[in-house]
């Protein structure tokens, strides 16, 4: 039980790292595009406009909080389905073991992993949520 805590922390606190630098990224890069289009002629927002690419072929456009949000959002409503998915398999096992030791332990143990993974999928949510709110 100790080990999936510690693995299960070791996994929040990389996630959470992924998840504040392309927002700060993304905040950065609109910083220094809002900038340079208060110098510009154009309003930028022609959809027929797909702008100019970079060195690499990508295109030009600025990385918006916004999109990463939504991206980050999809991924912690499948991680949240998984987790349920999960509950659902620790009772079923709970629930046939039939008395015996090993598999009300598998039950309980897949029960209290998923229940931990979900509750870091919603801390998840919220800190991107704050940070999302903060960057603009």
């Amino acid at each position: 039980m100790k080990k999936m805590i510690k693995i299960s922390l070791l996994i929040m606190s990389v996630f959470g790292l992924l998840l504040v630098s392309p927002m700060t990224y993304a905040k950065e890069v609109n910083d220094a595009n809002a900038k340079s289009s208060s110098k510009s002629q154009s309003s930028g927002n022609d959809p027929q406009d797909v702008g100019t690419s970079d060195e690499w072929g990508l295109p030009d456009r600025p990385l918006t909080t916004g999109s990463v949000a939504n991206v980050l959002n999809k991924i912690y409503a499948l991680l949240g389905m998984i987790a349920v998915i999960m509950i659902l398999i620790g009772g079923f096992n709970y629930v046939t073991s039939a008395g015996d030791e090993s598999k009300i332990r598998k039950g309980k143990n897949t029960i209290v992993a998923a229940v931990v993974g979900l509750i870091i999928v919603i801390l998840a949510y919220a800190i991107t949520s704050f940070v999302a709110g903060i960057t603009g």
